[in-house]
């Protein structure tokens, strides 16, 4: 007498294999993340006016990498850090996009600041600082990453080391 065993574990793998991929539709959409300033969660959006007098929204960008920095003119681990970001706009700007968040300051100071050391990524201007409460910054420096999907991925407290944001934004742009 033959043993069937083999066979029904073969169908059983293909009866497996076959639900798996049933399940694996590409037209269902992606669950919906709770929104919260949290590493995991989706990221409040936000609409701030740039240098420029020009409404911006964290929503406007969905589909590329963002890097949302919170920092004023007046900190000196902001200071030490923004040419680290400068360095890394000229390099890859094209491939993310960079909001550097001014918190608490009017537009003539920190546009003097910006041109005076020749910054050209995008400031915006929080000088309620009711975008820095939204997303816990508490303390500045605070730099986020957020995915394509609008997924923050990253959080750091306190000032960027160079290399690592080029680190974080790999898995995201090419």
């Amino acid at each position: 007498m033959r043993t069937r065993w083999p066979w029904a574990i073969i169908l059983g793998m293909l009866i497996g294999v076959t639900l798996l991929l049933a399940g694996c539709r590409p037209d269902v959409p992606a669950p919906v993340r709770p929104i919260k300033a949290e590493v995991g969660y989706s990221a409040p959006d936000f609409q701030l006016t740039d240098l420029n007098g020009r409404q911006v929204r964290l929503s406007d960008f969905r589909g590329k990498p963002v890097v949302l920095n919170f920092w004023a003119t007046w900190c000196p681990p902001c200071r030490q850090e923004l040419p680290i970001f400068q360095d890394l706009h000229a390099r890859r700007g094209d491939a993310f996009v960079l909001l550097a968040i001014s918190e608490g300051e009017n537009r003539e100071d920190v546009l003097a600041f910006v041109q005076h050391y020749g910054y050209t990524f995008r400031v915006l201007l929080d000088p309620q600082l009711s975008v820095g409460r939204t997303y816990g910054a508490r303390a500045i420096p605070m730099t986020m990453v957020i995915d394509p999907d609008g997924v923050i991925v990253y959080l750091r407290q306190g000032t960027v080391k160079t290399g690592e944001l080029d680190l974080v934004l790999r898995d995201y742009i090419r």
